[in-house]
């Protein structure tokens, strides 16, 4: 299974600590997708690693995490 299908999979069981982690794999699509995800489960700790990327160095990586809490504030 790519790493890609495996977020899919994290997104529709709800697992968030699943999806954190591969928010911070070495692939951007992957960490992109994680961090989107994220969005849509919207948990507590979800929110906590969105915070953090917002300091990232890659500001793809800090807009995702902007349009993610954008995410869950309407969940």
């Amino acid at each position: 299974m790519s790493k890609l299908a495996k977020v899919e999979k994290c997104i529709e069981k709800g697992k968030e600590a699943e999806l954190i982690k591969l928010a911070q794999d070495k692939h951007k699509e992957v960490r992109l997708a994680a961090i989107a995800g994220l969005g849509k489960v919207g948990k507590d700790d979800a929110f906590n690693a969105m915070i953090a990327l917002l300091t990232d160095a890659d500001p793809d990586f800090r807009a995702a995490s902007v349009t993610a809490l954008g995410e869950m504030g309407n969940n």
